[in-house]
């Protein structure tokens, strides 16, 4: 993380703690600081497509709405998402608030990619599933 005229201010891996962060936030950034960090064990290791599946065993009307051939498409979807480092932050934020927290944004993200599928199946599902993700 470097200041804005060039100083480095932290290196490359090193763990930011609330006290660095606010040390940090008192300087000039080069590049706002959510740009430069990244959340170890967020939500990227945690695969979304195998909570989907776990969702749609468990609930009827989820089973319903993804039926076949459209969880094909949804799941593939799902194992295609890349987050920014900016939105992983946030929906990382979010899923740890609470236990069933990120069921909870993989949920709405399945309802609406398969409303997207009944409306209009050339659409990408990517926007979908990352509004459905940081909806709350």
């Amino acid at each position: 993380i470097v200041s804005g005229n060039g100083v480095k201010l932290v290196a490359k891996g090193s763990s930011i703690d609330g006290r660095t962060r606010e040390r940090l936030l008192q300087h000039k950034l080069h590049k706002p600081l959510e740009a430069c960090t990244r959340i170890i064990g967020g939500v990227a290791t945690r695969p979304m497509d195998r909570v989907a599946r776990t969702l749609i065993g468990k609930h009827a009307l989820l089973a319903e709405l993804c039926a076949p051939p459209r969880i094909e498409t949804i799941e593939a979807a799902f194992g295609e998402l890349r987050l920014t480092v900016q939105l992983e932050a946030l929906v990382t934020l979010y899923a740890d608030q609470a236990p069933h927290k990120l069921e909870h944004a993989v949920g709405v993200a399945l309802v609406a990619a398969a409303l997207m599928q009944e409306i209009d199946a050339t659409q990408p599902l990517q926007p979908l599933l990352i509004a459905g993700l940081l909806h709350d």
